[in-house]
């Protein structure tokens, strides 16, 4: 288990469920490190009962159907709770996603104007993100394979090319990043 990835896990899990208490993301969180989800179909977990968090069943089924996860547990809550068995699901699925390898390069810039194109063939594979902040514009470039793609950069009255490589990191890498360059913005 990466820690960092695990916290910034937590931290997206917060900000999908902002009215949640800290007892329930802590107990969605002791779910997941317990290990007690289990994937048994695309839709479709079970997670594990744990009498002294309160539950009277060995497991629960949660499913996620019409755009929303539902738990078997939630006959006796009320429909339309989250409890932590769907938390923890959904924890899981925030943690399997965040530890995928993409492919990333970075284009830290020293101008107060900038602009980025990709050209060539490959140009529609690649996600460009960026990010002004006082010293220039960071352009985050992520795809779902290793490349090398060329790129044109405008900046401020000069316009250069890039061969950039895009290399394995795994995506909470990129969102670290990409959140310190936010932090930096709005600091």
């Amino acid at each position: 288990m990466k820690s960092e990835a695990l916290r910034v896990s937590v931290d997206e899990l917060r900000r999908m469920f902002p009215r949640k208490s800290r007892s329930w993301v802590a107990r969605s969180l002791r779910r997941f490190l317990n290990g007690d989800v289990k994937k048994i179909s695309e839709n479709t977990w079970l997670v594990m009962g744990r009498r002294e968090m309160g539950d009277a069943l060995p497991h629960y089924v949660v499913r996620y159907i019409n755009n929303r996860y539902v738990c078997d547990c939630q006959a006796s809550m009320g429909e339309g709770r989250v409890c932590s068995h769907i938390g923890a699901v959904v924890l899981s699925n925030i943690y399997d996603s965040m530890t995928k390898t993409v492919y990333a390069a970075v284009i830290n810039t020293r101008c107060r104007d900038s602009q980025l194109l990709i050209i060539g063939d490959k140009a529609h594979e690649i996600n460009v993100r960026n990010a002004a902040n006082d010293a220039g514009t960071i352009y985050i470039l992520i795809a779902s394979s290793e490349l090398s793609v060329k790129a044109l950069l405008a900046c401020d009255d000069e316009l250069r090319e890039e061969v950039l490589r895009l290399r394995p990191m795994e995506l909470w890498e990129v969102l670290t990043f990409e959140r310190g360059v936010a932090k930096i913005r709005k600091g």
